[in-house]
């Protein structure tokens, strides 16, 4: 399979067009966030001494966190504790 093409070059020096491309490259490499805009119960702990629950349920909170993007540990808490 033929390589892309390449974009056309500039009326610039190659020198800095060379320094462009290096600057480019570094903002390229910054990872982008995905924006989710995702609904699901919060999961209800029923208080039964169960380990195997018990860790299926503070998974599930953790991983809601993350998705809503709760990074404070009192403010995870509050959520668990509702």
């Amino acid at each position: 399979m033929p390589p892309p093409p390449s974009p056309p070059s500039s009326s610039s020096s190659s020198s800095s067009s060379s320094s462009h491309k290096t600057r480019s490259s570094k903002k390229k490499k910054k990872t982008s966030l995905i924006i989710l805009d995702v609904k699901f119960d919060l999961p209800i702990y029923d208080g039964e001494l169960n380990a195997e629950k018990l860790d299926n349920w503070i998974r599930q909170i953790d991983v809601y966190c993350r998705v809503q993007n709760v990074d404070s540990e009192r403010k995870k808490i509050q959520l668990a504790s509702l």
